[in-house]
């Protein structure tokens, strides 16, 4: 070696002068020395060499390698990826070489890395569902579901921005038709994403169209209060880095929202490749993040039953930064079992029954006090029906509608068993004339003659009777002026098939401070006729 000058040396080491047994020479650089332990594929895409301890010293003076570095698999596949995967044995070879590629992705060159985003180097998986028809040629495995169809797995060889990220099941199920996805694999997936792969879920537009709001919904507040109870137990194991949105933050009734509506259509778009599919389908629950308020809202159906795996889904695409398929599952499976398997599991339920308990005591010390069942909140009807009241008083001030206000609060009063309505304030009652209370017996009467009378009103116009009661236990003096009212009351409009009338001019109640508690009306009407007839 002594004799060879550096400028010899290094035509050596670029020269063909290494035989193989193909009966061709190579370059030092282009092979490498056999060793006891060879992988299958590796012997088939280079060329391994021993020539003796002596020869193998020269050689490796050359220039030959113990064995192919990351770098040189990268490149080999670059330069030929159909070859390279046929060596490979098919998609559970190829695989292996893409998780040792992706393992030593540090030790290969920028350069490569350029190199191996722009070539089809990354296998593709797309799943076609078939009812008794023929293989097609390009598949390379299927697979039976339990409905008898078959699953056929196709595989192709595609760029990295071709290829999707499967993070959402559920879209994949719905688009895999048209979309290639990565192996589901943490290596490869992350493999795939530094090479350019986007994910599935950033792809996906999707639009909800509630149709037909239904307020006031008992199951949106359980719902609601399941959620907040149960999620604690979800996010207690996960790292503060993996948490886009804490439970306190849910808890305040603006920041997280439980709607009920008739019917959810979710509509998803999706634009990859240049290609566009839109899908339409009806859901259970879906969540949307309120871009003005920043409210979290969950809207569930009522036509369809509720699935709870769909509110989990939901939510944790919002409350979890990177969500994956079994963070879904994990929280379907903490809604819907019950707090005594979940202690059993290991789960620390006693926070929840010890606030259920606080509850339980609180809500038995309010009702043995004769207060609302309810303490320390008001459900949302409570608080409109405040409201009502509140605005009647105002209309008080003196003008000619007053007697209208006082009829309207005192069939309020009595629909509620002679209570304020709802219960959250106390009754008032002021004596009139001798001072002596009406028997009850004459108000049960009086208030079933007035519920009979009632029936549906199809004129525009309703014309004013003269007449006046007197009622000791109204909170004002009596239904009716003494004179009675010249005017009648003109139909102004209709809100949820409730007729309104006002009369000309006095601002009574307008159409718009109407609308909002006309339903609430309806519901104490009903209330009323339930508890008298």
């Amino acid at each position: 070696m002594v004799d060879f000058d550096p400028g010899s040396l290094l035509q050596l080491k670029v020269s063909k002068i290494i035989p193989t047994t193909s009966s061709k020479l190579v370059k030092p650089c282009e092979c490498y020395f056999k060793s006891e332990v060879q992988a299958n594929l590796r012997s088939k895409l280079f060329t391994f060499v021993d020539f003796g301890a002596r020869a193998n010293t020269f050689l490796r003076t050359c220039g030959v390698r113990n064995a192919p570095t990351p770098e040189d698999l990268a490149l080999t596949l670059i330069a030929d990826p159909d070859e390279f995967y046929g060596l490979a044995g098919g998609p559970e070879g190829f695989k292996v070489e893409l998780k040792y590629l992706a393992a030593n992705f540090d030790y290969i060159t920028p350069s490569t890395k350029q190199k191996m985003k722009r070539s089809p180097i990354l296998l593709g998986v797309q799943r076609i569902e078939e009812q008794d028809t023929e293989k097609d040629a390009g598949v390379d495995s299927s697979d039976s579901t339990k409905d008898g169809d078959t699953v056929n797995v196709s595989y192709q060889l595609l760029r990295a921005d071709q290829i999707v990220i499967i993070d959402d099941a559920n879209l994949y199920a719905e688009f895999s038709d048209i979309l290639y996805g990565a192996p589901q694999e943490d290596a490869l997936e992350s493999f795939y994403s530094s090479l350019g792969s986007p994910r599935l879920g950033q792809l996906v537009k999707e639009e909800y169209k509630p149709k037909g709001e239904m307020r006031d919904s008992p199951e949106a507040i359980k719902i609601r209060k399941l959620v907040l109870e149960r999620l604690p137990l979800f996010l207690h194991r996960m790292l503060a880095s993996q948490i886009r949105i804490r439970p306190e933050w849910m808890q305040n009734s603006r920041n997280f929202v439980v709607k009920k509506v008739g019917r959810l259509v979710l509509q998803k778009t999706l634009v990859f490749c240049g290609r566009r599919a839109v899908k339409d389908s009806e859901a259970s629950a879906a969540a949307k993040r309120e871009t003005l308020s920043n409210t979290l809202v969950l809207y569930i159906a009522h036509n369809i039953p509720l699935d709870l795996y769909e509110v989990a889904n939901s939510l944790c695409k919002y409350i979890i930064s990177t969500p994956k398929e079994n963070d879904s599952a994990a929280f379907t499976l903490i809604l819907s079992t019950d707090l005594a398997t979940l202690r059993r599991r290991g789960y620390n339920v006693d926070r929840i029954l010890n606030q259920r308990k606080i509850e339980r005591e609180a809500a038995a010390k309010s009702a043995k006090a004769g207060g609302s069942v309810w303490p320390n909140t008001r459900t949302r009807e409570e608080a409109i029906m405040d409201s009502i009241l509140q605005m009647l008083d105002s209309l008080d001030n003196g003008n000619d509608s007053k007697p209208y206000t006082d009829l309207l609060k005192d069939l309020l009063f009595f629909g509620s068993g002679g209570k304020h309505p709802l219960g959250w304030m106390q009754s008032s009652s002021s004596g009139a004339g001798n001072g002596q209370p009406t028997p009850e017996s004459d108000i049960e009467k009086r208030v079933k003659q007035a519920i009979n009378a009632c029936r549906p009103e199809a004129r525009n116009r309703l014309q004013n009777r003269e007449g006046i009661d007197f009622i000791k236990e109204s909170r004002k003096e009596c239904y009716c002026d003494i004179a009675g009212r010249e005017g009648d009351l003109v139909r102004i409009g209709a809100v949820d098939n409730v007729r309104i009338y006002a009369g000309k001019g006095d601002g009574l109640l307008s159409y718009h401070s109407m609308i909002e508690y006309s339903h609430v009306l309806t519901l104490q009407t009903f209330k009323t006729r339930k508890d008298y007839c």
